[in-house]
């Protein structure tokens, strides 16, 4: 009697050393996803902190000089997470991008932009080409890339032509906003509506 209980107990903890190690096989060898935006897109929007724009508003004709004071781009880490049943159980652990930008108003030092990529939550593709879409504090989206945005060979402001511009269109709420940003140099132009006001910024110049 002893001995064959002595076997059953050898059996069950065999079974459970198995199962053990097959479970942590298994969560061991599932790859953990990263993500990198586009860096074709990323050289509409990272503007290095500090260059400064001169901007004039169609309406009024007054300037206002804006300074870049962040522009932030970040690897965020996402360890593994028990997710239920949505997900099998576990969401392994996964890399992604998050990208920050704010413009200061250089003439009362207030927040002229702020807007952020925001955060991927869950992810199981790795990819080096991820869309972009940053939107501002609103939730309102003004960069995308590829996504639903347009891209024009050139355009002119205030007498200066700029090469590759991207056309980025959101409504959200009763706000309508276009924003026109240039390849390697950043916002050109930004035409909002909220209700039936419209206000247009133009850039002048840029250093």
């Amino acid at each position: 009697m002893y001995w064959h209980g002595y076997n059953k107990l050898v059996v069950v903890v065999l079974t459970v050393i198995i199962f053990a190690g097959c479970e942590k096989s298994s969560t061991s060898s599932v790859e953990e996803a990263r993500q990198s935006f586009d860096r074709e897109g990323l050289k509409f929007i990272q503007i290095p902190i500090g260059k400064y724009f001169i901007y004039k508003d169609s309406a009024t004709g007054n300037e206002d000089s804006v300074i870049v004071t962040k522009s932030n781009l970040e690897q965020v880490d996402v360890a593994a997470y028990y997710c239920g049943p949505s997900c099998f159980g576990n969401h392994p652990a996964y890399h992604y991008e998050r990208f920050s930008l704010t413009l200061t108003s250089g003439r009362d030092q207030t927040t002229w932009l702020n807007a952020t990529t925001g955060d991927l939550i869950g992810n199981f593709i790795t990819s080096d080409r991820s869309a972009i879409s940053l939107r501002d504090y609103k939730n309102i989206l003004l960069f995308s890339y590829p996504g639903t945005s347009t891209i024009l060979p050139s355009m002119a402001i205030e007498g200066k032509t700029y090469n590759e511009v991207n056309v980025s269109t959101a409504n959200f709420s009763g706000t309508a906003s276009t924003t026109y940003w240039a390849k390697n140099i950043g916002l050109i132009k930004w035409q909002f509506k909220m209700g039936s006001t419209v206000t247009t910024f133009l850039l002048l110049r840029h250093g």
